[in-house]
């Protein structure tokens, strides 16, 4: 074997860097976290966000929520994926800004925009105050 190729191939006794089980452990949270907001939102929506709507209508309309919650994280990771491309890369930095700042912009501009099409949204919703007599 060359030298040159020696070098390349890991020892084998060679340890993962401690960064590694940090990662694992946040990657670990994180689908935790979103598997289980999965569970619990439609629940929430047939209990008690969707409560203006007929009783039969509630499950198709939580599902509906549902499924744009996941296509806009699964959104998210596709879009975050392009950024790191090489060519975007180039192009992001033939504009003047870090792929980083760009990445922050970026997904400011759209949690911005989502809060925004959830306050339009939420606007039809009726308000239920509980804790007052009618």
């Amino acid at each position: 074997m060359s030298s040159a190729l020696a070098s390349a191939v890991a020892e084998p006794s060679a340890r993962i860097p401690r960064q590694i089980s940090c990662i694992i452990g946040n990657e670990g949270c994180e689908r935790f976290s979103f598997y289980g907001m999965r569970n619990i939102l439609t629940v929430f929506l047939v209990s008690s966000l969707l409560v203006h709507l007929p009783e039969g209508d509630r499950a198709g309309a939580a599902k509906d929520v549902f499924h744009t919650f996941v296509i806009g994280n699964l959104w998210v990771l596709v879009v975050n994926a392009g950024v790191k491309n090489a060519t975007v890369t180039r192009f992001i930095a033939s504009t003047g800004f870090g792929v980083t700042a760009f990445q922050m912009f970026f997904f400011a501009a759209f949690a911005f925009a989502a809060a925004l099409a959830f306050g339009l949204v939420a606007r039809s919703y009726r308000t239920v105050d509980y804790y007052r007599k009618a």
